[in-house]
């Protein structure tokens, strides 16, 4: 039911009842479809952004960030959009337009997708333990090596992981790390591997590095097949007094592995 009010001005306001603002509002709805984001080529997450979306709820964390950047753009769209759909009785409703604007911005797709099509990052992954470091003469008597031996043993050669481990240029023992590019479908991918403890490599670059030292080996163990790890206790060793984490971090550090070696970006392979 309308309800015709005039004012001094002659101006004629309008008053919906629930049930035809609900009309109208599914009317709107329907006419625009889905509104959102188009992120083009030069569009991307940041590293930073790439790294806290494989924390817990690191992606609605990262998607409400983008939000809350964006609110004075979206209101500007969802105002035109209100201007356009909107007939000249229809707007002097504030109820009405209130409702639908809280419609339009409930509905808002980020696309978050294809914002993560145009990104990637550079990430290292390294085999922790707590371990005491070594000198390098005494490294194969340490248990973190000799634990390398046996839960990589047939992913690696000997000879090359023995040549890798001879290769070091730094008197402390180094990490075994993966390093690798991640982008597009894939850092979802990896967050779900992390998010269900564990991570799976198939022949990305591995190698032992120290970035404190900003030494390591040679980088270049082949990976004779793919091997999945848990995250919180690599080697399913049960002592208590040891812990073997697995921790995945950017690899832009003062000493990471791109300035320590300078290596170029067909060593980043695809994860």
């Amino acid at each position: 039911m309308v309800k015709e009010i005039k004012t001094q001005h002659e101006i004629i306001t309008y008053e919906y009842n629930n049930k035809e603002r609900e009309d109208i509002i599914n009317r709107v709805l329907k006419s625009v479809g889905e509104i959102g984001f188009y992120w083009d080529y030069n569009d991307e997450l940041s590293e930073e952004q790439i790294l806290k979306i494989f924390d817990e709820d690191g992606l609605a964390d990262v998607e409400n960030d983008i939000y809350d950047n964006s609110m004075e753009y979206m209101d500007e769209e969802i105002y035109k959009i209100m201007d356009n759909e909107l007939n000249e009785k229809e707007q002097t409703d504030e109820e009405l337009k209130e409702s639908l604007r809280e419609k339009l911005q409930e509905n808002y797709n980020l696309n978050i997708k294809d914002l993560l099509k145009n990104s990637s990052v550079r990430l290292r992954c390294e085999l922790e333990t707590n371990e005491e470091f070594m000198v390098m003469d005494d490294y194969k008597k340490t248990e973190y090596y000799k634990l390398i031996k046996k839960v990589f043993k047939d992913v690696f050669k000997v000879k090359d992981l023995n040549e890798e481990i001879n290769s070091f240029c730094g008197s402390g023992y180094s990490k075994l790390v993966f390093f690798f590019k991640v982008s597009g479908e894939n850092i979802l991918k990896l967050r779900d591997e992390l998010q269900s403890n564990k991570i799976t490599f198939n022949k990305v670059g591995c190698g032992f590095f120290n970035n404190w030292m900003g030494c390591g080996g040679m980088l270049d163990l082949e990976m004779l097949k793919p091997i999945t790890l848990n995250i919180n206790n690599w080697t399913n060793n049960k002592d208590n007094d040891k812990y073997y984490n697995i921790s995945v971090k950017l690899d832009k550090q003062k000493y990471g592995i791109n300035e320590v070696y300078g290596l170029v970006g067909d060593c980043w392979r695809e994860y």
